[in-house]
């Protein structure tokens, strides 16, 4: 039913800020500047990387979403592979533009 594959990967942990409570919908302005450039940075680093095909960066809270750590953080996954789900929408996206001529996201 399901196959599993080894796949080569980097998983980075983020933490927000000194106040380990705050969310990014609690931060200020400038805190989530500072969050989001390091989002870019970390990005531009590992997008060097020639065998990185996917990079993912999101925050996680919660033990609901598989959370090990109890208060909110950032984390990034960069993997040398496409998941299967964003590999769909991407065929999906580049179909639209090929019968459309228009971005499906623009639309």
């Amino acid at each position: 039913m399901l196959k599993a594959e080894y796949v080569r990967g980097i998983a980075k942990v983020i933490i927000f800020d000194a106040n380990h409570s705050l969310t990014i919908a609690l931060m200020t302005l400038l805190q989530i500047k500072h969050v989001v450039s390091l989002w870019i940075d970390q990005f531009n680093q590992l997008k060097t990387q020639t065998w990185i095909k996917y990079i993912q960066i999101f925050e996680n809270k919660g033990f609901i979403n598989g959370c090990s750590n109890p208060h909110p953080h950032g984390q990034i996954w960069a993997t040398d592979n496409i998941p299967n789900l964003p590999e769909r929408k991407i065929q999906n996206m580049r179909n639209y533009y090929i019968e459309n001529k228009r971005s499906l996201l623009g639309d």
